[in-house]
């Protein structure tokens, strides 16, 4: 698997849902605990942002007039940042704390898929997302779990209903109701 692929996809899935997301939505609950669309929005867009080297400030509105637009320009800059010469040997600031970009990229790309499928829930949109790519993401999860334990960034894993999707099989394991 070519991890900058892979966070391209990542990035383009989210940007899929994020482009159907209404504002009057801002203010719904998604299955990420705690946390309404605007939230997550906030979230995933200030994540890119510390990827680039564009920390969003103190208060500062990171989505603005445009979810949509946000959310381009920091998927944007987050993949610029890891596809740069040198982006995958760096040290990268996460939520979780410093790694290198080998780690972070695919730290961020499971983000990203998460959270995509938090909004998408959210707003009523289907949450058969990318069926190849959320199989690939679960492996990832499992993987890094089995190596390092759960973080406290993940609920305990939910069961999927029979029915599951991948993306919802994805989204039980990092701690969603499917």
């Amino acid at each position: 698997m070519d991890p900058l692929a892979f966070h391209r996809e990542a990035l383009d899935v989210a940007r899929g849902v994020v482009d159907k997301i209404d504002r009057p939505q801002f203010e719904l609950a998604t299955p990420c605990d705690e946390w309404n669309v605007r939230q997550v929005l906030e979230h995933i867009i200030g994540g890119n942002r510390r990827i680039a080297g564009n920390p969003a400030g103190d208060g500062e509105d990171v989505i603005g007039d445009d979810a949509s637009a946000a959310y381009a320009a920091s998927a944007d800059g987050a993949a610029a940042a890891f596809e740069a010469e040198g982006g995958l040997d760096r040290m990268y600031s996460l939520k979780i704390g410093e790694f290198p970009g080998h780690f972070a990229v695919l730290a961020r790309s499971t983000d990203q898929l998460a959270h995509a499928w938090d909004l998408a829930r959210a707003t009523g949109q289907s949450t058969d997302l990318a069926p190849d790519l959320y199989v690939t993401a679960l492996e990832l999860l499992q993987s890094r779990f089995a190596a390092v334990g759960r973080s406290t960034s993940f609920a305990d894993e939910k069961q999927a209903p029979p029915t599951a999707t991948a993306a919802d099989c994805f989204a039980a394991f990092a701690g969603r109701r499917a």
